[in-house]
């Protein structure tokens, strides 16, 4: 539960409801900067076009970069209404939202990101009753999110064979980079990710699992020096957009028909800019001495059975902490990316087709 301070500050000024119900500010926690495209070509735009599809009785107001709370607190401080919404992470939360956070996880069987936001976010909120009961047991409704590109393992230091990475600290936040950590014989570190970058510099962390993107838009070009070719996959956060419960009952049927209304194109515009940002970020980072490496054979078969372990690793994470439906739930979302993968097959990076898609086959269909 977030501090009492925090509330005292925030539950009249962050609320998220006015007292009118004819003009409504909902209070948005971002823990990303404003120039990152969730937000830039996401959520501002996002809530700029509900405002007008409302006309007026529904506005945002966004909080950039953890000025609120960070990104392990935004989980309470939408439970708690703190604020009215946030980006939340489930797997930030993971006893309390068990099969969310589990359908965070499958990342290494998702090499596309279109694909695997659109099926992480149906898998969620059509296809996973648990994960509907489970957040409005902690007062939240999520409504899907985007995809980062893929994740690549960078480093600070040259790396040039699989023994090189013996020993390097990685940047382990979460289950994911543990077993990436395992796999290669790395030693997992804590380190929060607005400090990554000095973290870097003054080496208390060497490597860590980043999207190309943050090259430039975290600056990580600046003190990367290494990229091991190879991807990671995708990841998408079926709760990146939810929202307090109370806060989202107490809207009316077009308010919440507006917000539902503009999600896919949250979701496709956030994830293909972000895709077409990739290439000219590792650009500005070669210029800056940055390499790319290759690391043969030995790699691909350390990444091999990194990949093979995430299935039983996963199971064994989640289902005790109450995931009793994990090998359906895995069904389910292979299910889901396969059908997105074929939906897709022609839409390439047409921000507006894909949202198209997203909203005919997963928003039209939300029962909330």
């Amino acid at each position: 539960m977030l501090k009492q301070s925090l509330t005292v500050l925030t539950l009249t000024a962050a609320l998220g409801t006015a007292a009118s119900a004819s003009a409504q500010e909902i209070t948005f926690n971002s823990w990303l900067p404003p120039q990152e495209p969730i937000n830039s070509v996401g959520m501002v735009p996002f809530w700029e076009r509900v405002s007008e599809a409302t006309n007026g009785e529904v506005t945002g107001k966004m909080f950039f970069a953890g000025q609120l709370m960070g990104q392990g607190e935004t989980f309470d401080g939408v439970s708690d209404q703190a604020v009215g919404g946030g980006q939340v992470i489930a797997a930030f939360a993971p006893n309390k939202v068990p099969h969310l956070a589990t359908i965070e996880q499958f990342r290494a069987i998702s090499p596309d990101p279109r694909a695997t936001a659109a099926a992480m976010t149906e898998t969620a909120l059509l296809d996973c009753p648990e994960c509907l009961e489970e957040a409005a047991e902690n007062d939240l409704v999520p409504l899907g999110g985007h995809s980062n590109p893929t994740y690549y393992l960078m480093c600070s230091t040259e790396v040039e064979s699989v023994e090189d990475l013996n020993g390097l600290r990685l940047r382990a936040p979460s289950r994911f980079d543990q077993q990436v950590a395992t796999s290669f014989g790395m030693s997992p570190v804590s380190i929060p990710f607005p400090e990554l970058a000095t973290g870097f510099q003054r080496g208390v962390v060497d490597c860590a699992m980043l999207s190309r993107l943050w090259l430039d838009v975290f600056k990580f070009g600046e003190v990367v020096k290494t990229i091991v070719d190879g991807t990671f996959g995708a990841s998408a956060y079926p709760m990146m957009v939810s929202f307090n419960k109370e806060v989202w009952d107490g809207l009316s049927d077009d308010a919440r028909a507006a917000i539902k209304g503009n999600m896919p194109q949250v979701i496709a515009a956030a994830t293909i800019t972000m895709m077409q940002a990739d290439a000219p970020a590792v650009e500005n980072a070669k210029a800056n001495g940055m390499k790319i490496v290759d690391l043969g054979g030995e790699f691909q078969t350390a990444f091999d059975a990194y990949v093979g372990s995430e299935e039983e690793s996963i199971r064994n994470a989640f289902e005790p902490l109450g995931v009793e439906n994990f090998d359906a739930l895995l069904a389910s979302y292979q299910e889901n990316y396969s059908k997105w993968e074929g939906l897709l097959a022609d839409v390439g990076e047409d921000i507006d087709a894909f949202a198209g898609l997203l909203k005919s086959e997963i928003y039209d269909n939300l029962s909330y």
